[in-house]
C-alpha cells in the first residue's frame, strides 16, 4: 500500500472517529461519516481489498450513522407524542413558540 492510500485510510479513520464522537450533533456526524466512507473507498486505490484501517473506519462511520439515526427518530417520536401530531406543530408553530418563550421568561 502506498503513502497516498495510507493517508486516505488515516483520514477516513479520523473522520469516522469524529463522526462517532459527535453523534449528538447529528449533522456533523452524517457529514464526517459520509466523508470517512468516501475516503476509505478512495484509499483502496488499485488494490482489490481495503486496508484494515479503512475497513475499521467504514464500520465506525456506519455505527455513527445508526446512532445519529436513532437520535433523530427518538426526537421525532418524542415531539409527536408530546404535541399529538406533526401537522399540529406546523399549524400552531407561532403559538407553541410564544408559549415556550413565556415559560422561559417565567423561569428567569
Amino acid at each position: 500500500m502506498n503513502r497516498t492510500n495510507l493517508s486516505f485510510a488515516n483520514a477516513a479513520l479520523a473522520l469516522s472517529i469524529i463522526g462517532l464522537v459527535t453523534c449528538c450533533c447529528v449533522y456533523t456526524s452524517f457529514i464526517c461519516g459520509a466523508l470517512a466512507i468516501i475516503f476509505a473507498i478512495l484509499s483502496k486505490g488499485e488494490y482489490p481489498k481495503m486496508s484494515p484501517v479503512a475497513r475499521r473506519s467504514v464500520v465506525i462511520a456506519v455505527i455513527s450513522f445508526v446512532i445519529a439515526g436513532v437520535i433523530i427518530t427518538m426526537s421525532l417520536v418524542s415531539v409527536i407524542s408530546h404535541y399529538g401530531s406533526l401537522s399540529y406543530i406546523i399549524e400552531n408553530y407561532s403559538q407553541i413558540y410564544s408559549d415556550m418563550l413565556n415559560e422561559a421568561n417565567a423561569l428567569q
